[in-house]
């Protein structure tokens, strides 16, 4: 388990998210909410807008990429107008953040095709089942579509050793 998924974070962050998982959200609303932060050892509050989901899913503050891509999907700059519309996130390493790299949280710049959570093997990129994704991640520590993936992982591990 990631250790920041041992704090009880309000909003949606990278640490959410399995390796490689994505997840798919229905757009409740967004709301104007001030957002408290601490850079360089002050407090930094700032007004956000935030995004709430259908269901019980922690809501996602805003960046303007993020806004940019919904805006594109949604056709509308109008958060009015986000609601009932289905988002599809993933986590991006090397993402800047108060002039830190970090990992992030993007949305993808199309419509999602189902509501299952999204998972792909890391070897060949195939798309495969929660219960496939969770058995090869408790197994191996990483997803595997299948026995051609596992392979191909072990003879890569015998070049290293």
């Amino acid at each position: 388990m990631n250790y920041k998924q041992m704090n009880d974070k309000k909003y949606l962050g990278s640490y959410d998210f399995l390796p490689g998982q994505e997840k798919i959200f229905t757009i409740k609303e967004v709301r104007k909410e001030l957002i408290k932060a601490i850079k360089n050892g002050k407090l930094i509050q700032n007004h956000r807008p935030v995004i709430y989901f259908e269901g019980n899913n922690k809501p996602l503050i805003c960046n303007a990429t993020n806004g940019a891509t919904i805006s594109a999907l949604v056709r509308s700059e109008q958060v009015e107008k986000w609601a009932g519309h289905k988002i599809q996130l993933f986590v991006q390493d090397l993402v800047l953040n108060n002039g830190q790299s970090t990992q992030g949280i993007r949305i993808r710049d199309y419509e999602p095709r189902t509501d299952e959570p999204s998972y792909k093997c890391s070897v060949c990129g195939k798309e495969i089942t929660e219960e496939i994704a969770m058995f090869s991640m408790d197994k191996y520590g990483k997803f595997l579509c299948g026995k051609e993936c596992l392979e191909s992982t072990k003879n890569t591990n015998k070049d290293v050793l």
